[in-house]
């Protein structure tokens, strides 16, 4: 009888704790639920309320938006459609049209907790931004769909779709005007202040870049943001290797515009107080675009 018992009101606790989520978290979010609301500098989640929105942005200038649910995504799903179409995972999709017509799929992807009730979706960053792991690549694709946008003005409507495609549901939408006239062009952004100045090591670092491959564009400028090297131990505090961050500017093939992106680097030890060659060693999260040397 007693396990029984156990086993109830483990179950119990277990179904109180799927059901909690973030809730309402700012003014703005209980005024806008159901809503995408829009920005020219990140909502921070912490600040939400702080932030003036706007409803008509230039093109090429930045856009950042945040989705406001009435509960996460995992209750919505639990609870839409009686149920026939669950979400444990989180799952999503934005959807963009402009002028009424459909440019598909923006971004699709999955809160990194179930219990979010609002994510931000960031078109357009500010130069420098690093930006954020839900909107990865975004700004490469928003850029394709405006590039060619005759001048003037466009209606441009964002939908966020929850759930498994064979079901998902619109939960959310908002949108605002966006203003062309002539090329986009991103506005371009500083590069940081170089903290090491190494002719030799800066053109190792080139050539580790240029040896990935990549044919869209290539490294002109490095810049090392940290005045020295990490030293890297094992557990046993053996030195295995070196790392340090830099910003390197790349060359775009197409157009010949640039952009910087972070980059690190690491040198295997290989004993007697010496590395060995430079190596490529991680692709970061910000990349914005710069004047080109």
């Amino acid at each position: 009888m007693r396990t029984a018992v156990t086993f109830v009101a483990v179950g119990l606790m277990v179904g109180i704790a799927s059901a909690q989520d973030q809730g309402i978290t700012s003014e703005r979010h209980r005024e806008n639920v159901g809503r995408i609301v829009w920005a020219k500098e990140r909502i921070a989640f912490n600040a939400q309320d702080r932030i003036p929105l706007a409803t008509e942005f230039e093109a090429g200038e930045p856009i950042y938006g945040r989705v406001y649910l009435a509960k996460s995504l995992v209750r919505l799903g639990a609870e839409e459609n009686g149920g026939t179409c669950p979400n444990e995972a989180s799952h999503y999709r934005i959807k963009v049209t402009i002028n009424g017509e459909p440019k598909g799929v923006l971004n699709e992807q999955w809160f990194e907790s179930p219990t979010w009730t609002t994510v931000q979706v960031t078109p357009m960053l500010v130069p420098g931004d690093e930006g954020d792991r839900q909107n990865r690549g975004i700004g490469a694709k928003w850029m394709e769909l405006i590039k060619d946008l005759p001048d003037g003005d466009h209606a441009v409507m964002f939908e966020f779709w929850g759930g498994p495609e064979a079901c998902e549901t619109r939960f959310a939408e908002g949108g605002f005007t966006l203003k062309k006239k002539g090329a986009v062009k991103a506005a371009v952004g500083l590069l940081p202040e170089s903290k090491m100045t190494d002719t030799k090591l800066e053109q190792e670092m080139i050539q580790a870049v240029k040896d990935q491959g990549w044919t869209n564009e290539h490294p002109v400028n490095v810049v090392i943001i940290e005045p020295e090297w990490r030293i890297i131990r094992d557990l046993l505090g053996t030195i295995i290797r070196r790392e340090i961050n830099t910003h390197v500017v790349l060359k775009k093939e197409a157009d010949g515009s640039c952009r910087a992106n972070d980059i690190s680097f690491t040198q295997q030890y290989v004993g007697d107080g010496k590395y060995g060659k430079t190596e490529f060693y991680g692709l970061g999260l910000r990349s914005y675009p710069v004047a080109c040397p």
